[in-house]
Order: structure tokens, then sequence, then C-alpha cells
């Protein structure tokens, strides 16, 4: 994660099957392991791969902010602007609520909720 936040895509792509597999031996994985698997998906290709742990993130917690932030970059990768409008209104839908859970995955990863945000409310079509 820290090679692809600093663009490191060398790192990223040397590494990333080892992240992954090292995800897929958690004991339990819950939404912040599976937003950075999604991630490392996103990262090398696996728009699939990361769509699919953005619906488990959400079928989990519906409104889970780090499931509807993957799935609108997800669409914003794939050019697909209906369903970016559709993961941009989730997730302002329900910003307010899910932030005053005061999750720690949103505290970990506040930069991102806040740049995604941003971009959403001002129609920039977040990351």
């Amino acid at each position: 994660m820290q090679a692809s936040e600093n663009g490191d895509s060398a790192t990223v792509t040397q590494f990333s099957p080892m992240a992954l597999a090292a995800y897929g031996m958690l004991d339990a994985i819950d939404a912040d392991a599976q937003y950075h698997a999604a991630m490392i998906r996103l990262h090398t290709g696996d728009l699939g791969g990361a769509a699919a742990l953005a619906d488990t993130i959400l079928a989990s917690v519906p409104n889970h902010l780090l499931g509807w932030l993957v799935r609108g970059t997800v669409a914003r990768t794939r050019h697909e602007q209906k369903a970016l409008a559709i993961a941009e209104r989730a997730f302002l839908a329900g910003y307010d609520a899910e932030i005053s859970i005061d999750r720690p995955e949103y505290r970990d990863h506040k930069t991102i909720l806040d740049i995604f945000l941003s971009q959403t409310k001002s129609g920039g079509n977040a990351p």
C-alpha cells in the first residue's frame, strides 16, 4: 500500500502476489483488509477482483464508505459513468452516519476518504 501511495509501481507489481496471498491467510478478514486487497487488485489491473471485494465489504456493511470508494474507483477506471454516479451518491448519502461511527479504518484512510468526498461533492469524479 505504501509503495502504491508513493507511485512505486515496480514494487507494487513485484510484491502484490505475496501481499494478496498474505491477506488470504488471515484468520479474520475485516473491511479494512478487504479494502487493502481491493486497492492492490486495482493497482495491478484486476478490476473484477477489486469490484468483488467492494461487493463483499458492502454485503457486510451496506453503507461502508470504503466499499463505495472502491466501487466508485472501479467504475471510474472502467469509464462507467452511471456506476460511478451511483457509487458517489451512495457514498454521500451514507457519509455523515458512517463517519459518526468512527470506525478505525476510517481514521486510517482519512486522506483518501476526504479526497473522494471532496471530488464527489465537486463533481470531479473521485479517485
